[in-house]
């Protein structure tokens, strides 16, 4: 009996001071963390000093074979450089995109952080362009990834 009370004894203190180890060996610390989150932001101006928005381009009046310029400003007003890209959309009608293009002189530029650029797009009406097209519509988007 007594060789049980005593191996009880022994298992329940050596328990404690188990747990009173464990208790021992866990901690933990707080450190704060703080960063800067690289950011890209493409604006489009119609004036260099980018006071007026560029919200609508109006070609004017085309012919079949000709060709029409625009000037734009694009500004960076993120903090990391980004590089440009344009494309178009939404076509109105539909197969005006057939016989209508529109390119720009900026496609995989570079543009830096807080940089403004200025950029030519050019429309071109095909020679042989549709004679039901009689006007069209269409989105242009211009895009910078990082």
């Amino acid at each position: 009996m007594k060789v049980f009370w005593a191996g009880l004894c022994a298992a329940i203190l050596l328990g404690a001071v188990a747990t009173g180890t464990y208790g021992v060996l866990n901690t933990s610390k707080t450190i704060s963390s703080s960063g800067t989150v690289s950011t890209i932001n493409v604006e489009v101006y119609l004036d260099s000093a980018c006071t007026q928005t560029a919200t609508n381009i109006n070609w004017g009046n085309l012919s079949p074979g000709t060709s029409a310029t625009y000037t734009l400003y694009i500004k960076n007003s993120g903090n990391a450089a980004e590089t440009l890209s344009m494309s178009t959309s939404n076509w109105s009608p539909q197969t005006a995109s057939q016989y209508i293009t529109i390119t720009w002189n900026r496609n995989n530029a570079v543009l830096g952080a807080n940089q403004v650029l200025q950029a030519t797009l050019t429309l071109t009406v095909s020679s042989s362009i549709d004679n039901s097209i009689t006007a069209f519509s269409n989105s242009i988007t211009i895009s910078g990834t990082m």
